[in-house]
């Protein structure tokens, strides 16, 4: 979507799942920083009628950073997905998939006490216009996220993991506005951002720990019915 300060806003909508359903347009996106939405990009925000939004941050970085403006109709959310930042690594690019998939194995195990299940209920609930879930980039907990959902409605694992590789483009961007409003930010070394390798294996060590998404869905305590009412809400029928 084209903001000029949020750069991985996307529409979830249209991916096919193995039963010939597609998710539908215009209902569940994931996205950025929200928080930097001002003047015309909330304009454009409020046209594709978003009426819940779920941020996955931290307490302390939406009380550094702030939150989305409030508006009337606006449903907001605060579910905190990963209670500690990570520490600083150097990471050899070479190492960069393995790292992430740790790095996001441990949110998904985090998150099954309590916040994925939450998450999951309100992405299911049928509110009237779409709801949007993001952290600060976009890439990592909101990849978590868009990982399960798609992966339960029945997403392959290749376009789960394209999905979340597209979020290369927006990290572009991203540096290339932060460079133009704190020119005297260090720049992170150039390397894929987001390498798809990262989300495969993530997939396969939740299947290896959980038996199959749906048995990560299941611990996390939501079930069978949870699943159905997702459906329901995400799906066009085939």
């Amino acid at each position: 979507m084209p903001f000029t300060t949020v750069f991985n806003f996307r529409d979830l909508g249209g991916y096919p799942t193995a039963d010939g359903a597609r998710l539908r347009t215009g209902v569940l996106f994931r996205a950025d920083g929200l928080h930097r939405l001002t003047g015309p990009d909330l304009d454009r925000f409020a046209g594709l009628d978003v009426r819940r939004v779920i941020d996955l941050r931290r307490t302390d970085e939406v009380h550094s950073y702030g939150r989305i403006p409030d508006r009337p109709g606006l449903d907001y959310h605060n579910v905190c997905l990963q209670a500690a930042p990570w520490t600083a690594t150097d990471v050899a690019p070479g190492e960069l998939a393995g790292y992430l998939a740790e790095r996001y194995a441990e949110i998904a195990d985090e998150a099954v006490s309590g916040a994925m299940a939450r998450v999951l209920r309100l992405l299911a609930e049928d509110t009237t216009g779409g709801t949007v879930f993001h952290c600060m980039a976009g890439k990592d907990r909101t990849g978590v996220v868009a990982a399960v959902v798609l992966a339960l409605l029945g997403v392959d694992d290749d376009t789960v993991a394209d999905d979340y590789a597209a979020s290369r483009f927006s990290e572009r961007r991203y540096l290339a506005w932060r460079a133009t409003v704190a020119p005297d930010s260090p720049v992170p070394p150039s390397s894929d951002p987001a390498p798809a390798a990262a989300m495969l294996a993530f997939l396969r060590g939740l299947r290896d720990r959980y038996g199959s998404v749906a048995g990560y869905a299941d611990a996390a305590g939501f079930g069978p019915p949870d699943r159905a009412r997702l459906r329901t809400r995400l799906l066009s029928p085939a």
